[in-house]
């Protein structure tokens, strides 16, 4: 949008910041250029403004634009001021915010207006402090969640030091705003925010885009060519109120998109994917890179970050913007926010999915496990600092395989697993997924593999008890449920959701192995467990629901008394336990010979959750 223009300043203008543009009149004027009929094409099709287009008279200007020209420029005189413009993305916010720009430096010359140009740019505090105080200055930047944390700081130095002539004017997704945080900060303690919502569509604008569209011929009406004006409006208002809310797909390139092209959407789409496969990026082509951002975004999955993608492509970050960004970008075909990129609608990006699978056998499977790999990947060779996040990619598996997908779901598992082997969360994630899709013995193989190597944690031990009794090895269930609750298992000992969670596993497993073999060892383990799970704070939980905990501890006590069981003291309770758990590894010791034996097994940090 621009480059930061270090020459021919006016004397009291500091040089902006790298990534920062001065935007003045002069500044304007050399961007004032005839919209060539393919870019207003392109630009109707949801392709990112610039500043010829914010310029130009054959892009209309919103009602919004209006809106905020007024708070900016009546905000000059009310001291430390931020104009945030929220909403989804492709509801405009990027045109109204340049075009509003262009309004006020032509309005208020006087103003000196900064402007953020680079995508991942930030706002040096000091740069703020120094700014003269002979005049009034505005500080302008889209995707502002990159920059949100510096204009707080900012605003808060700049009150301390009764400074009173800067304002802001930022916009970000409302998503993006509120995953930075931003909108839980003090920000009425340092200065005065307005904030404008941008979403849908009403008639006076649907009227001026419309007749922006007509200007282009029939090119730029596309399927309203052949209908009288007030109709064509009627149906962009029509679909833009149909459009469903959606925080990362605005209303209006929903509307846009449905009524301009409509079922010749898809022609399109394939136009570009022709185009993009003849494309060179690394070792690959433009159409992969577009596959993975459609991939994601069709299935409103976390969003795909500069880096994952970057990682994923086998290019540096930097390079970025220019292989891939750019021109995807140039073709309406992805929008890339400060930290993240999606394609420009769901409806761009579930049509390309299709065609891509349909017409160039696409195997989303393979190109799902290729991002799973490269974020992981990146997260580890980063210092575990990037993506931000990592807890998302490491649940796409579940994700997969909760909507239906499960053979996708196990293999990201897998993959995931394969890429960080010893991440014990990964590893519980494949085996629970086996498990689910009905395989319990893959599962405990899961296990016994990685004992070999990784030092498992009290979880890793429990899903292999629950693995091992959904294969109907009760001894083994009873026994790793044990073991998640000892000493041995972990250092630090174990909490009230491990307790709860592992007692009722011994519950169930020891009362499968009473009904097998008829010892009252086992008996009395189910009254135990059941007896010393009662005694827990089960409300004080914060993973599970109390009731269903107790109603589960006295089903398993009341099957025990019925059969001859005794209820006894918390001590003589967790010393039947160990009984029946040593009977237990009888039964199996050889299938577990990496596992400790029974004596040599202390519970400690147990016995301390009941006073002993």
């Amino acid at each position: 949008m621009g480059t930061s223009n270090s020459t021919n300043l006016p004397l009291d203008m500091p040089l902006p910041p790298a990534g920062w543009s001065l935007v003045d009149q002069a500044f304007l004027q050399e961007r004032r250029d005839n919209l060539t009929e393919q870019f207003a094409l392109t630009f109707f099709d949801g392709r990112n403004p610039g500043w010829r287009e914010a310029l130009s008279d054959n892009i209309p200007r919103r009602q919004i634009v209006s809106e905020l020209l007024s708070i900016l420029v009546t905000a000059q005189d009310r001291g430390l001021h931020l104009t945030l413009l929220t909403g989804a993305a492709g509801e405009g916010k990027s045109t109204a915010l340049l075009q509003s720009v262009c309004d006020f430096v032509q309005q208020k010359p006087e103003v000196g207006v900064y402007f953020r140009h680079g995508a991942t740019q930030r706002l040096p505090i000091e740069f703020l402090k120094r700014l003269p105080f002979n005049r009034r200055w505005l500080i302008v930047s889209d995707d502002a969640e990159i920059i949100a944390s510096a204009v707080y700081q900012g605003a808060q130095a700049l009150s301390a030091l009764e400074r009173d002539n800067i304002q802001f004017f930022l916009t970000a997704r409302d998503t993006d705003w509120q995953a930075e945080g931003a909108d839980r900060w003090g920000w009425k303690n340092c200065l005065t925010l307005q904030k404008k919502e941008l979403r849908g569509l009403i008639v006076e604008d649907a009227e001026k885009i419309v007749q922006g569209w007509q200007k282009a011929g029939d090119k730029g009406l596309g399927n309203l060519r052949d209908l009288p004006i007030a109709e064509a409006v009627a149906r962009l208002t029509r679909a833009a109120a149909g459009e469903r809310p959606n925080p990362r797909d605005g209303a209006f390139l929903g509307a846009l998109l449905q009524v301009r092209w409509g079922a010749g959407l898809s022609d399109h789409i394939r136009t570009l994917l022709e185009k993009f496969e003849q494309q060179q990026v690394g070792k690959t082509h433009l159409l992969h890179a577009f596959a993975y951002v459609c991939a994601m975004h069709a299935e409103h999955l976390p969003a795909l970050s500069r880096e994952v993608l970057a990682e994923a492509l086998f290019i540096e970050t930097a390079d970025l913007d220019r292989l891939v960004l750019t021109p995807l970008g140039e073709e309406a075909a992805i929008a890339a926010t400060g930290r993240h990129v999606f394609a420009r609608h769901r409806a761009i990006a579930q049509e390309a999915i299709q065609i891509l699978y349909n017409d160039y056998s696409l195997d989303l499977d393979v190109l799902y496990a290729q991002l799973v790999e490269a974020a992981i990947e990146l997260f580890l060779r980063s210092g575990k600092r990037i993506p931000t996040n990592i807890k998302d990619w490491n649940y796409l598996s579940k994700y997969f395989f909760d909507v239906g997908h499960k053979e996708r779901g196990i293999l990201l598992a897998k993959r995931a697993l394969d890429t960080d082997p010893e991440n014990r969360f990964l590893l519980v994630q494949l085996a629970r997924l086996h498990r689910q899709n009905g395989d319990p013995e893959r599962s405990v193989a899961v296990f016994k593999a990685a004992v070999q190597t990784t030092k498992l944690d009290r979880a890793c031990y429990y899903e292999w008890a629950t693995s091992a009794g959904s294969a109907e090895m009760f001894a083994v269930d009873a026994y790793l449920s044990a073991f998640s609750l000892s000493d041995e298992c972990e250092r630090l000992p174990p909490d009230l959701d491990r307790a709860i969670l592992s007692l009722r596993g011994l519950c169930t497993s020891f009362t499968h192995l009473h009904r097998r073999y008829r010892r009252p060892a086992f008996l009395n383990a189910v009254a135990a467990a059941a007896q010393l799970g009662l005694t827990l704070h089960l409300e004080a939980s914060v993973k599970y629901d109390a009731q269903s905990n107790e109603q589960a501890f006295r089903d398993s006590m009341q099957f025990a008394i019925q059969r001859g069981a005794q209820p006894v003291a918390p001590g003589a309770a967790l010393a039947n336990l160990y009984t029946a758990v040593a009977d237990a590894w009888a039964l199996i010791e050889e299938s577990l010979s990496t596992v400790l034996p029974p004596e040599k097994l202390h519970f400690s940090g147990l016995a301390r959750l009941f006073n002993l």
